[in-house]
């Protein structure tokens, strides 16, 4: 197999993001667990909080970063280095610029702290808390152009060896912390050190595989190329604004309108299900640069089909790991902790169902980066925003938690799931979307389909015990492929899998 091609680098980046993510899964439940045992659960709401206006803080970034990897596709293809060069001199100053206002910003926004968290019990310090997410969010910029040009040369699984070593390093320090200290502030400083450990080796190996990253020079994009990148930018700054908004309100809500104790409460879902997000996504990271690759090389009707490949594995992904987290999560939690940090069932549904939306549009967002379809439906993400907001308010004062998690779904129900693929088509296949509709559409039914069988099955077991819930992970695990192969196996998308995996087992015989 050629070392260079697009497969090879897909499957390894996949090998080393499942390795790495694998044994940082662990890591991370073994500190939560820590982390609850020896702080309040009012600290996870403000961990999960100020996660939240952090994430609101990067729409400073504006999307650049998108850009940024679309326009490195080609010149890498093509081994341009001096090309390579310009650019990244480009983006290394736009990025300190980035660095510089997200400071700025998120400095002005301390004030306005008390109003957003609605009830802190017990914790104090919390500028300082709020100021060392910030340092930590706001560093991070500094080196960001040099991963991104190994992330768009299809070489992850460097990033992921370094960011499994520095993970070890992480957890153990904190855990060691919490138990003789049981200082959150001394918590918050080993992350901030050990990010920048892990961001400062990424740089040192970007600059061991890209020498020219040394040189110093004064080499300038042209006025052309420049206008171009922009142009991707400015439209991916009004997408970017869009996004964070929809993405990253929930818990600014949840927190005013509800309480940060639910906050809380919630982030352990939010790790569970961040967790199986961040193992799927290995998938879609992994390819995404090769998929860059195959966009500039391949006609649209390869694309198009590429698209319904990688669509159907992630239905089979998302299905699964969404009739998983119905039925699993909340016993785990019970096992984990304790009932007391259990949401009702209907709301595990809510959490579901927006992780499986989220999943299915991975393919559409994949291709619209590797494409470059920047320019259009820009206006798309302020509309949900705006929608969500709305909402969201308005059912949380009357539902609470769960209110605010349907206007999440609600939102993307009204606009990223029909109008982002029909961009898709329009612009970049030059084909009608309707084939898409229905195979989508048919997965949902078949989904929900299955989840009334297991509702039906799970409703004659018991709800507790570590026993039942083996029992429950063995039915999920063995009735939900079933089901599926069932369904599908005679469309070529399931032909086409199947097609692969008989030839890695014969690989590996």
């Amino acid at each position: 197999m050629n070392s260079n091609s697009r497969t090879y680098n897909s499957i390894k980046n996949t090998i080393f993001g499942f390795m790495t993510q694998g044994l940082t899964i662990v890591l991370s439940f073994v500190t939560r667990t820590v982390f609850i045992k020896y702080l309040s659960i009012e600290y996870l709401g403000v961990n999960g909080l100020f996660t939240n206006v952090l994430t609101i803080l990067s729409l400073s970034e504006l999307g650049f970063g998108t850009a940024m990897m679309y326009s490195m596709y080609k010149p890498l293809a093509e081994k341009n280095e001096h090309a390579l060069e310009v650019l990244m001199n480009f983006y290394a100053k736009v990025y300190r610029i980035i660095g510089l206002v997200v400071g700025v910003v998120g400095l002005t926004i301390m004030p306005f702290l008390d109003y957003i968290i609605k009830d802190t019990p017990g914790i104090s310090n919390l500028k300082l808390i709020y100021l060392l997410f910030l340092f930590n969010s706001v560093a991070s910029y500094f080196f960001s152009h040099k991963k991104s040009i190994i992330q768009a040369d299809q070489k992850q699984y460097i990033i992921a060896k370094i960011h499994l070593v520095s993970s070890i390093i992480k957890t153990l320090v904190q855990i060691i912390i919490l138990i003789i200290t049981g200082n959150y502030i001394i918590f918050l400083l080993v992350q901030i050190s050990v990010t920048l450990f892990e961001n400062i080796l990424i740089s040192l190996e970007a600059n061991k595989l890209y020498p020219f990253l040394k040189s110093k020079n004064n080499y300038q994009l042209e006025r052309k190329e420049k206008s171009s990148i922009w142009t991707n930018v400015k439209a991916l700054m009004i997408y970017r604004v869009g996004s964070v908004a929809l993405d990253g309100s929930d818990n600014i809500i949840i927190s005013t309108f509800v309480g940060v104790a639910a906050v809380g409460t919630l982030s352990n879902y939010t790790l569970i299900i961040g967790t199986i997000t961040t193992l799927l996504m290995l998938l879609s990271d992994s390819v995404l640069a090769s998929v860059g690759n195959y966009v500039v090389s391949e006609n649209e009707k390869k694309q198009e089909e590429l698209l319904e490949y990688i669509t159907f594995l992630h239905f089979v992904m998302y299905g699964f790991s969404f009739i998983s987290i119905v039925f699993l999560v909340n016993p785990f939690i019970e096992i984990w902790l304790n009932s007391s940090f259990i949401l009702n069932f209907s709301t595990t549904i809510v959490i579901a169902v927006n992780f499986y939306i989220l999943g299915m549009m991975n393919p559409i967002w994949m291709f619209r980066r590797t494409k470059g379809l920047f320019v259009y439906g820009k206006y798309r993400p302020i509309i949900s925003a705006l929608i969500n907001i709305v909402v969201s308010i308005v059912l949380a004062q009357r539902y609470g938690l769960i209110g605010v998690l349907l206007g999440t779904t609600v939102t993307r129900g009204l606009t990223n799931v029909w109008f982002d693929p029909y961009i898709i088509y329009r612009y970049g296949f030059n084909t009608s979307v309707k084939k898409y509709y229905l195979k989508t559409s048919l997965y949902a039914g078949v989904l929900f389909l299955l989840l009334m069988l297991m509702m039906l099955i799970f409703s004659f077991l018991p709800s507790t015990g570590i026993g039942i819930f083996l029992v429950k992970l063995l039915l999920c695990v063995s009735i939900t492929p079933l089901i599926i192969i069932i369904v599908f196996k005679n469309t070529k998308e399931y032909i086409y899998f199947k097609s692969i995996f008989l030839r890695m087992m014969n690989i590996t015989k």
